[in-house]
């Protein structure tokens, strides 16, 4: 994250719902360089905004991942699926896996050394629509997680 984006967040957490232009003013950039970083931090899940007539609104997410972690069932919930489970961030980092792991990628995970060319997670967290992917011989889910981008839920299906 760069400095205009923590810039940017902080002040939208010190403001109760600054709008674009405000925002603006406050950095002494142009309104439109300002929705630009805004637009970034909202993909990355970080901030969401509300119209307000032709303004938008703008206030901290309450990352889905931190509220899914926090829950003291949600370790739980995933051990229950039959097969095996990860959650697996933006950054493609195992939150959490069925099986312990360890502190590792996603693709380190399947032996690869590097992100996977055309990565179906990618693809799903694009497109907010669940893939499917062969590896191995064995057939993988990829679910974005509802209402936002910070994480997906990859379930091995055979």
């Amino acid at each position: 994250m760069d400095a205009i984006e923590q810039q940017l967040l902080d002040l939208i957490e010190s403001e109760p719902h600054p709008f674009t232009s405000q925002l603006a003013k406050k950095l002494k950039l142009e309104r439109h360089t300002v929705a630009k970083y805004l637009d970034r931090l909202e993909a990355k899940g970080l901030v969401s905004c509300k119209p307000l007539g032709n303004a938008k609104v703008w206030q901290k997410s309450v990352p889905l991942v931190s509220d899914l972690q926090s829950q003291t069932n949600m370790s739980s919930l995933l051990s229950s699926l039959g097969s095996n489970a990860a959650l697996i961030d933006l950054e493609k980092n195992l939150l959490w896996a069925k099986h312990d792991v360890g502190n590792q990628k996603c693709y380190h995970h399947f032996g690869k050394s590097s992100p996977c060319e055309n990565c179906v997670a990618q693809i799903a967290l694009e497109t907010n629509q669940s893939q499917q992917l062969v590896l191995d011989g064995k057939r993988h889910l990829i679910i974005p997680l509802p209402e936002n981008k910070n994480a997906f839920l990859e379930v091995e299906l055979s």
